[in-house]
């Protein structure tokens, strides 16, 4: 089934929703974030899936709101609406009844990376890599902010503090990815063995197990609200103009 921005296969117990804006590095508008937070909603609530698992089409997983949305806001209030969007995907995800899995077919980044972290588990490719620019635009990540406790102070300084990027390996390594895989056929066998798997575990225990799992990435959600509120500014809307600016002379 495809939507638009979005497309749905559900095919061996995993229900597989694809970002599917490859020309935009599958940059998050408002549509498609909305898109994809009333098809959680249904696929949750759907008794067929055992677990969900969003991907994205192309080189990128996604490189995060769309700017160009950000920068043709008319106001503030304008320029918060996409992450008024993500703060509500973030949430259909937190509250999902089924596993939510992220496979990162390439790079996340900004709120691409936050939709991986706010999942239950991530897998990627090799040559995938994750990175939180936020505090360089005056925002924040909340589902990183509400694990940096976990991580340590130095990694969660180069982060959030220094923007590094983190290489696929390195995440798995801080527990940030559930496993890194050579090949895009390789990583979705892993989620379609962990589908599996589910299938012999009844439904309380995989609801205790994502109550576990979700404590911490909750704290994420008042986040959430303070980066909206961050985001309703007009140094945002001039920050965004700038970049794809500098961008487009780059490209002559």
């Amino acid at each position: 089934m495809a939507s638009g921005q979005l497309e749905v296969n559900v095919r061996g117990g995993v229900a597989w929703v694809t970002l599917r804006r490859p020309d935009k590095l599958n940059s998050l508008s408002t549509g498609l974030l909305d898109s994809l937070r009333s098809t959680l909603l249904t696929l949750c609530q759907s008794p067929e899936p055992r677990l969900v698992a969003i991907t994205g089409e192309g080189r990128f997983f996604s490189a995060g709101v769309d700017l160009e949305e950000v920068a043709a806001a008319g106001s503030p209030e304008e320029a918060a609406r996409p992450f008024r969007a993500l703060r509500l995907a973030i949430e259909a995800i937190l509250n999902c009844s089924r596993p939510v899995v992220a496979l990162l077919n390439g790079p996340a980044v900004a709120g691409g990376a936050e939709l991986a972290l706010a999942a239950d588990a991530a897998y990627a490719v090799e040559g995938a890599w994750l990175q939180w620019p936020e505090l360089a635009w005056g925002l924040i990540p909340p589902v990183l902010s509400s694990i940096a406790g976990s991580l340590g102070p130095g990694l969660a300084s180069r982060l959030i503090v220094a923007m590094e990027r983190l290489p696929a390996g390195e995440a798995a390594s801080a527990g940030l990815l559930a496993g890194v895989y050579p090949t895009l056929e390789e990583a979705r066998g892993a989620v379609e063995g962990l589908a599996a798997g589910l299938g012999q575990a009844s439904p309380e225990a995989v609801e205790a197990a994502l109550e576990a799992v979700r404590v911490a990435k909750r704290g994420a959600l008042p986040l959430a609200e303070r980066l909206e509120a961050l985001a309703a500014s007009p140094e945002l809307v001039e920050r965004a103009r700038r970049f794809l600016e500098s961008r487009g002379r780059g490209r002559r």
